[in-house]
């Protein structure tokens, strides 16, 4: 980026640079996405200094093939803020669906930069949906999380949690709140725990009646 070169091949990160966050947020946008990157880049390599032992990202990690878009999705996830942007009469930032928005722009990038039909899904499910691990916290700080919610978010993302919840604990880390950012790693943690613990034996159960059971 101090080159130039970064935005030169993508352009749709340069309006980052101006636009301004709300109080959830210690950075702008372009800096908070280059801090999101940096601890990616830490929780990937070297997760130890920045979870504790026992964490999910210090044994079962995304896999290396998925690295790379992992970290490709993280420079895109937020490209739809500054065409969101909106300020309350409180004078606060908002940015309503710029997960949507920031899918929908990255489109345009996958294509210029030729990523194959599997690359683009890939990037598009994270970025598009970086957002719901938050959500999910959110319910859970204010004792609202049921199991209900978190069966949906399971079944949505089946085999790519993992990967969306490292996105999003990056993401969290990328704010500049680390006492926060380490409250959501542990609830991340809890999760990921619970996918394989508990949701996928259960999924995973044969089928207790088919539809050829029903047939004759």
């Amino acid at each position: 980026d101090d080159g130039g070169l970064l935005t030169a091949i993508i352009p749709e990160l340069a309006p980052l640079k101006t636009c301004a966050q709300n109080g959830y947020h210690q950075f702008d946008a372009f800096e908070h996405t280059l801090q999101a990157f940096g601890f990616l880049e830490t929780l990937l390599h070297v997760p130890e200094k920045q979870v504790p032992a026992g964490h999910f990202l210090r044994h079962q990690p995304p896999s290396i093939r998925r690295r790379p878009l992992l970290k490709y999705a993280a420079l895109l996830h937020d490209i739809g803020k500054p065409g969101t942007r909106t300020v309350d009469e409180a004078g606060r930032a908002h940015f309503y669906n710029h997960e949507k928005e920031s899918a929908d722009l990255a489109q345009g990038i996958h294509q210029r930069l030729r990523l194959s039909k599997r690359q683009q899904s890939y990037a598009d499910f994270i970025i598009r949906h970086h957002l719901k691990p938050l959500s999910l916290f959110t319910l859970f700080q204010k004792t609202r999380l049921s199991q209900k919610a978190v069966n949906r978010f399971f079944l949505k993302c089946g085999h790519l949690s993992g990967d969306l919840l490292t996105h999003a604990v990056a993401d969290a880390f990328g704010k500049g709140d680390p006492e926060n950012a380490a409250a959501f790693a542990a609830f991340a943690d809890t999760l990921h725990k619970a996918y394989a613990g508990s949701f996928l034996p259960i999924k995973n159960l044969p089928q207790l009646l088919s539809g050829d059971d029903l047939i004759r």
